[in-house]
Order: C-alpha cells, then structure tokens, then sequence
C-alpha cells in the first residue's frame, strides 16, 4: 500500500527574528521522516518551539523546505513550482490550533458552513442548513451549534466548524496545528495532531467518508 504522504530528510532552516537586532539562523526541523498510509492518523508529539508548526507548513506547501523530500500523490512538493503548488494545496488542508480569524464572527456556524455548499452546489437554503447539520455531525458538533456564532465556541470547537467548512472530496489530508491535549475532530482525511496531526482523508462512491 502506498503512503499518502512520505516525508524524507526533511530539514528546515528559519531565519533568526528579534525586536531590531540580527539573530542568528536556527534549525527548526532537523532531517525528520516519516510516512502515512491510507486511513490512517501520525501524531507528531513535542515541546513548544520544537518544529511541529514549521513542518506543518512546509507539508502544507505554504513553506519551502531547507532540503528533502516530500512526497504527495506521487509528486515532490519540494520541486514543484508554485503554479503547481496552488493545484496541490486544496487537496492539503491545514487546520490552525486556533482559527478563528478565518471564520466570520458575524455569522452562525451555520451560514459559515452552509456558505461553500450554497456557492459551489447551489441548491436552496434549506437543503444547504440540513447539509451543514450532516457536516457539523461528522466532525462531533451536534445541530444545535447551527446557530451559534464562532466567538462564542472555544478554540477545539472552532476547529471542527473550520473542518466541517471545507469538507469536500478533493481534501485526501489534514494537517491538524493542535495542543498536545487536544485530539483532531473525526473527518474523512489523513491528520498530524500534537503539534501537527496528520489525518488521510477515505473516499467512497465518488465522495468524502468519515
């Protein structure tokens, strides 16, 4: 069976940050590899500033890696150009420890769910709130979070509606930026979790299933 993702030797290099003062360079991930098979969830445990994120980034393709490998449906995303790269990260979905600048605090969890359904299905309303309902289920949410707005939920709650948003059959992995206490919501894709949860996304008859 073929691995979803395979990370070889992967090294990442950051470049020193400080408050008007040159800091050196520092080694955030340091030869790390690891694979991913179908159906299956790696959790990557560590401490604070111990390169989970980094690597998230970098799996996700929004960060280039130092040097090494990793290889997504059969393809090396360290080679890819970025026009390649943008065909690529739909099917990578990056879940963030805490997203909540990326949903509207204006809006219920419903409408924030309901919202890429009516655009990209466009059926009605109605059949758009019933199927954010099935999403918010899937992910541990039970209805009746349809109509609270996401400033209200903590921070493991705003991340399963965040999930439950861009639940789509072209997502084959998730890459969870989560506390170490705190587990990934149950989906249909490959996770990292602790730090970064990798979870493989499983498609039946044409579709996501969780």
């Amino acid at each position: 069976m073929e691995p979803v993702i395979r990370v070889e030797n992967v090294v990442k290099r950051q470049a020193g940050r400080g408050l008007g003062r040159r800091v050196k360079a520092f080694t955030a991930v340091d030869s790390v590899s690891f694979s991913i098979l179908p159906g299956t969830t790696l959790a990557l445990v560590g401490e604070s500033g111990s390169g989970k994120s980094s690597l998230a980034l970098c799996l996700a393709g929004l960060e280039r890696v130092t040097s090494g490998r990793i290889w997504f449906e059969g393809r090396d995303l360290a080679a890819l150009e970025e026009k390649e790269l943008r065909m690529v990260r739909p099917r990578l979905q990056l879940v963030f420890q805490d997203p909540a600048n990326s949903l509207n605090p204006r809006w219920t969890v419903g409408e924030i769910v309901a919202e890429p359904l009516l655009v990209q299905s466009r059926i009605s309303e109605r059949e758009g709130h019933a199927r954010a309902a099935q999403a918010l289920e899937r992910v541990g949410l039970a209805a009746e979070y349809l109509e609270r707005k996401a400033q209200g939920l903590s921070g493991g709650q705003r991340q399963r509606v965040a999930i439950a948003h861009s639940r789509r059959s072209v997502v084959r992995a998730r890459l969870f930026d989560s506390g170490a206490d705190r587990k990934p919501a149950r989906g249909n894709a490959a996770s990292v979790w602790a730090g970064v949860s990798i979870h493989h996304a499983r498609f039946e008859n044409g579709g996501a299933s969780g």
